[in-house]
């Protein structure tokens, strides 16, 4: 960046050019800068010298020797200084182009503007000079989003990296002489888990020799006996220290001692083909650079390569780069990261040193256990997280690059911080893999701040991480709690009904046997929070999102709650999941982060990429008092009517007919028609669709049914089918009563049992004809406009959000969790009479769209403007009469639902 003159006109362009990829280290400088980016102002068309649109920056170009603190005459005779012009240009930008960070630069000295720090009344630029800036480089990571090409490319390559192995492990597992016993897959495994370290370590210059692990096993590829022979004899040389070899095998002894235990086992390597050497040799080998993978993305894609079966009956799925930071991120590294951007800009250069030299030390302080690690990507991420602030820790230290603050050992943040519990033995055999690339690939980024020693090698053994069943393994013997700063992960997803007899004894262990029905991860939570007991130790996991709806919350959270002191600090509301795998898991999510001591510095809900920092998070993850909502019977409120499933037919489909059907059978007899009744469940009722029919036969003359072929074979078919199952079997001495009837429904309010996430409002109405409804669907009998605006509003569908279940991530409605839970308003008169008319409008308006479905309506109701209107001003009579602001969240509007809910029921 040296030479320049300083001309702004002249200048700018070549200069920000050389900023970004000599400074940064960005290749392709124009992909994140615009410049001359046009904004009328005054309607005069004026030019930002440079606009940073991915990250939302402004930059006000002066020449060398123009202060960037003086005001200077503009064009339109205004006198500013270069912030206010460059203010004054964002203001007219478009709303979403506008700008947080503004920097204003005279080739000399830079000032660093953030706009959200302007109605602090300190408000000042932070200042740094050209000839300061190799130490002060990383102060402007801000200016391109942090690694976004480097994360880009690490995802391409490792994904490759994974179809390589995926392809060895299954030409490989073929040539074994039983392929199918569990004995060969852990040899396999192991033996991929080796031939990919010494892939990434001749790429990483890991054996220092370039080629040297290729070009070894090439002089045998025409021999695949031989191959053999010599990678057997290869494993064992990486596993012998210098002084125990055959000094006369020269060739062998160009390769290092690895140690660390990963060669130690001997393993059944099968014959290798002319088609995996090649492979080998070739793709893997040759055209492939190892060295610029992922561990945190590869180590999950590795172990991918076992069968999905196996995976999923472990509960295994694979946690993104981004979600683990949704973990770690506002556990600790958050504070970490806003503690060492404080030291960056401290002014006075050895209180800077020693800051960043003690900062240094806390890094190395910080222990983390993972007690159901899979291939180690929370633990890797973390690792490399911790490592990158230490780096940019050991560059503050420097003096024109060198003579470190510390004269010791230069990198304190070390692997054995990192603890990990994991019951599947090859998992482990990546976990500790992938954490010795992370250490390489660190160290390499070390050198270049400061010269530190070369030697990876050989590997320490990294037994932190065990092969353990955590929920019957005793954590402290791994590590003692009194060591440990923090507890992460992302334990098994498996539903209660899916669990083994093992897994369910281990389970249920954890909770003294007190908690029944619950998700397998609730056993990580129960060992965590017995843990962490009397300690600073914080524990953040990801989970099922079902771990905070319902009975889950009542029966297990209240539970754990009253037994132990928990305190929790953040929380992810439901998310949809994503990882790097291809076969991903389709489930929704939450993240919980909590403590024993309360010792968060601030209360944070995350919900649709928004943060909100609240008084209090309780187990509903919303905001407010820690409130239980317990199955009840009855409503909790006076005066309101029950509501009930409807019937259950138990007949497979037999008694259910179609319009055709119908009419055959009143055609054979007339007499019929009185039994055959319209049928509704919740997709009929939500697709306005009334074209189906139940035979009601329990009051049908016995003569009749003789009498008719067709009849006495579906009441065969429905014998039939209650008999295959032994708690049916009863039932089938009665086919003609259904199994739960309710009888016939005439003019009821409808609310579905299921219904989808994506809609604002369930879809509630009612039915005016004498129909059989299923138990699809929840009716309720004498009810009135008042009640169908309360259930139609807001508020109640607030309420149903947060505590009704989920099926997958629809809601599931139930009368004993929601209705009868349902904190209703006490309303006076002329409220309730304002509600009844405000209501009435819902109905006109759903009946002005007859044409569509109520599930087209409420899946798109911002197309239906009279519908969505109605509802909206049924919502501000419904949060009147709640004393609610009409502009209420839902958040608040929760917490105001709890509060009465502890009232009503005496549950503080």
């Amino acid at each position: 960046m040296g030479g320049n003159e300083g001309y702004e006109k002249g200048e700018t362009h070549k200069f920000w050019i050389e900023f970004i990829q000599d400074v940064l280290g960005y290749q392709d400088a124009t992909k994140y800068i615009e410049f001359e980016k046009r904004v009328l102002v005054d309607c005069k068309q004026k030019y930002i010298d440079c606009y940073f649109p991915k990250t939302k920056i402004i930059v006000e170009q002066k020449s060398k020797k123009i202060s960037l603190e003086k005001q200077g005459n503009q064009s339109d005779k205004v006198e500013l200084t270069p912030f206010e012009q460059a203010d004054r240009y964002n203001n007219n930008l478009n709303f979403n182009e506008r700008v947080r960070w503004i920097i204003t630069c005279n080739f000399s000295e830079f000032y660093i503007y953030d706009l959200n720090e302007r109605n602090n009344k300190n408000f000042e630029p932070q200042k740094i000079k050209l000839e300061d800036l190799k130490f002060q480089d990383t102060r402007f990571d801000f200016l391109i989003e942090e690694d976004i090409d480097k994360v880009v490319k690490e995802k391409e390559i490792s994904v490759k990296a994974g179809r390589i192995v995926g392809k060895l492990h299954n030409l490989l597992l073929k040539e074994y002489k039983n392929p199918t016993s569990d004995e060969t897959l852990h040899n396999l495994n192991q033996l991929c888990v080796r031939l990919v370290f010494c892939l990434y370590a001749e790429d990483a210059e890991v054996f220092g020799k370039k080629a040297l692990f290729r070009k070894y096993l090439a002089q045998f590829k025409d021999n695949s006996n031989q191959f053999r022979k010599n990678l057997i004899e290869l494993f064992k040389t990486l596993n012998t220290k210098y002084e125990d070899r055959d000094e006369y095998e020269e060739e062998l002894n160009q390769f290092p001692y690895v140690n660390g235990g990963l060669f130690e086992e001997e393993i059944e390597i099968p014959r290798f083909n002319d088609e995996i050497i090649e492979l080998l040799l070739t793709e893997a080998s040759e055209g492939f650079d190892w060295s610029r993978i992922s561990p945190t993305i590869f180590g999950a894609l590795f172990e991918s390569t076992l069968n999905p079966e196996t995976r999923h009956q472990g509960g295994m799925h694979y946690t993104s780069v981004d979600n683990i930071h949704k973990v770690i991120d506002p556990l600790f590294l958050d504070e970490l990261k806003e503690e060492f951007i404080k030291i960056s800009q401290m002014k006075l250069k050895n209180k800077q040193k020693q800051r960043a030299y003690n900062f240094q030390k806390k890094l190395s302080n910080i222990t983390v256990l993972d007690p159901a690690c899979g291939s180690g990507n929370f633990l890797t991420e973390t690792y490399i997280s911790l490592r990158r602030l230490e780096n940019k820790a050991i560059a503050l230290q420097q003096d024109n690059g060198q003579g470190a603050l510390d004269t010791g050992d230069v990198i304190k943040v070390k692997l054995d911080q990192f603890y990990g519990i994991e019951i599947n033995d090859f998992a482990v055999s990546v976990a500790k893999a992938a954490l010795w690339i992370a250490e390489s690939q660190m160290a390499k980024e070390t050198r270049g701040i400061i010269e530190i020693d070369d030697d990876f090698l050989p590997l320490t053994s990294n037994t932190n991480i065990v092969e353990e069943n955590a929920l019957t393994y005793d954590w402290e013997e791994l590590v003692p709690k009194y060591r440990l700063k923090y507890i992460i992960g992302n334990p098994p997803f498996l539903g209660n009904k899916l669990l083994t007899k093992e897994q369910k004894q281990a389970l249920s262990s954890t909770f003294e046997n007190k908690c029944k029905n619950m998700d397998l991860v609730f056993g990580w939570w129960s060992k965590a929070i017995k843990y962490i007991q009397n300690s600073e130790i914080k524990v953040a996991f990801v989970s099922t999102n079902s771990i905070c709806q319902g009975l889950h919350v009542t029966d297990t959270w209240k539970y754990l709650y009253q037994k132990y002191d928990i305190n929790i600090g953040f929380a992810y509301k439901s998310f949809v999941w994503n990882s790097e795998v291809k076969e991903k898991a389709a489930v929704h999510v939450v993240i919980m982060g909590i403590s024993s001591t309360d010792n968060f510095t601030e209360k944070i809900i995350f919900e649709n990429d928004k943060k909100n920092i609240i008084e209090n998070i309780n187990f509903y993850l919303t905001s407010g008092k820690v409130v239980f909502v317990d199955r009840i019977k009855k409503p909790i409120s006076k005066n309101i009517p029950l509501i009930h499933k409807g019937t259950e037919l138990l007949d497979d489909g037999n008694y259910v007919i179609d319009e055709e059907e119908k009419c055959k059978l009143i055609f054979q007899n007339k007499e019929l028609e009185k039994y055959i009744y319209p049928y509704v469940n919740a997709k009929i009722f939500l697709s306005n669709k009334y074209n189906k029919y139940c035979l009601y036969l329990k009051d049908c003359p016995l003569k009749t049914i003789i009498n008719n072929n067709d009849l006495k074979e579906r009441i065969n078919l429905v014998k039939e089918f209650r008999l295959k199952k032994k708690t049916w079997s009863k039932l089938a001495e009665t086919p003609l009563e259904f199994y739960k009837d309710k009888g016939i429904a005439n003019n009821m309010l409808i609310i579905p049992v299921v219904s989808s996430e994506n809609r604002k409002y369930i879809p509630i109405g009612y039915i005016k004809q004498e129909v059989i409804v299923t138990n699809a669907v929840f009716t309720m009998e004498n009810s009135n406009m008042y009640m169908f605006g309360i259930l139609n509003s807001i508020v109640h569908n607030a309420w149903m959000r947060v505590v009704a279940g989920r099926l997958k991530s629809d809601y599931r409605y139930s009368s004993e969790m929601t209705y009868n839970t349902f904190p209703w308003p006490s309303c006076n008169n002329k409220q309730k009479e304002r509600i009844e008319n405000i209501a009435e409008n819902i109905l006109k308006a759903r009946e002005k769209y007859n044409e569509c479905t109520l599930k087209e309506m409420y899946s798109n109701l911002d197309l239906f403007i009279d519908l969505k209107n109605a509802h909206e001003e049924n919502d501000k009579a419904v949060l009147e009469a709640y004393g609610l602001s009409k502009n209420a969240s839902e958040e608040e509007i929760v917490a105001h639902l709890f509060d009465l809910y502890a009232k009503y029921t005496n549950n503080e």
